[in-house]
């Protein structure tokens, strides 16, 4: 009985490989016989010849917008929190009071302060009077002089205490956080409110080692986004890292000016160019004649009337145009349309030579 398992069970595997083998057989076959259609059938294609020309190095980096000036705005003093004059989203000015603590200790302090300054003033005056008639010593007069002067300090101290019980905007902005509420007891370095400036935005980027060297502080970019097509942002490199991170990748900062009929708001993903002012002559083919990644990048080149593919790598970009820097030589001509039906060594006819 076992044998006859065995033997059931050999016939039926070498049945599966027999199989699997003529599926095989059957898929290169078919393969085989596409090629043969696509070599020996001509597929109709747009051309283009790689060129060289003079361009100016162009790169675009796409980053994101952030407030040049964004403040957390934190209270000095110590109290409960009795007026809130200020709600998310708001346009505030500097020195507008945001937050308003209760300050009558402080008043009471300050009056304090100023009777004691008072008392200390009229001390003064009469040891002088006294030291005029010789019945005061030198020292004695020194001694209510040092106490006026303090006087006066505890006055100024008073009313700097009695300033920090109201928590003002310290530049132009909008309010993003709301971070107290009233009835609250604030301290010395409790979060009031974030404000952040957007007159001016910051982008920053992430520059690859073979692009950073090409940037420079106070170069001239123009910067666009998505959100508002066609407009065009100006703006100058502020600041270039002197240390990348482990990829190889280095910060960049660029500040533009926000306009104020297409106001862009921080944390907005912002394409920049930077344009180079030195020109390159380049070989350039059109982008529609790539096929694959920038990374992987491949064309078909004609040759008489066969299409060969061919790897090549890419340099910079121009928009419609790539730089290529090898794979290709000037006057070799590309195919820029119909590669979907071609294959390696594939026939065909061009319409636009």
């Amino acid at each position: 009985m076992k044998k006859k398992i065995l033997i059931i069970g050999s016939v039926l595997i070498a049945l599966i490989v027999i199989s699997a083998k003529l599926m095989g057989n059957k898929a290169e076959v078919d393969k085989r016989n596409k090629t043969n259609d696509l070599n020996f059938k001509s597929v109709t294609v747009n051309i283009a010849k790689a060129l060289r020309q003079e361009e100016s190095a162009r790169f675009t980096l796409v980053g994101t917008t952030a407030g040049k000036n964004e403040v957390l705005i934190q209270s000095q003093g110590n109290g409960e929190v009795i007026k809130i004059n200020f709600s998310t989203g708001d346009y505030v000015t500097k020195g507008k009071v945001l937050a308003q603590l209760d300050d009558r200790l402080a008043q009471l302090s300050l009056e304090k302060a100023k009777l004691a300054l008072s008392r200390a003033e009229d001390d003064y005056n009469k040891e002088k009077n006294l030291y005029s008639g010789k019945a005061s010593t030198e020292n004695q007069l020194r001694d209510k002089k040092i106490d006026y002067e303090n006087a006066k300090l505890s006055v100024e101290q008073a009313k700097k205490q009695l300033e920090f019980m109201r928590v003002a905007a310290p530049q132009n902005g909008y309010i993003v956080e709301k971070l107290i509420e009233k009835g609250s007891l604030a301290g010395p370095g409790s979060a009031v409110a974030r404000i952040v400036d957007i007159s001016q935005l910051k982008i920053n980027l992430s520059v690859s080692e073979k692009d950073v060297y090409s940037i420079k502080t106070g170069m001239s970019v123009s910067a666009s986004s998505s959100v508002y097509p066609g407009v065009t942002y100006s703006g100058k490199v502020t600041f270039v890292s002197s240390k990348g991170d482990q990829a190889h990748n280095y910060s960049v900062e660029v500040a533009i000016n926000n306009n104020q009929l297409h106001p862009l708001k921080a944390g907005t993903f912002t394409s920049v160019e930077f344009g180079m002012a030195s020109k390159h002559n380049v070989l350039l083919i059109p982008r529609e004649a790539l096929t694959g990644s920038i990374k992987d990048a491949k064309v078909f080149v004609v040759n008489g009337n066969i299409a060969h593919l061919r790897s090549v790598t890419i340099g910079n970009d121009y928009g419609n145009f790539l730089e290529v820097l090898s794979g290709i030589s000037e006057g070799e001509t590309v195919v820029t349309a119909g590669q979907i039906n071609l294959a390696d060594g594939s026939r065909v006819v061009t319409i636009n030579n």
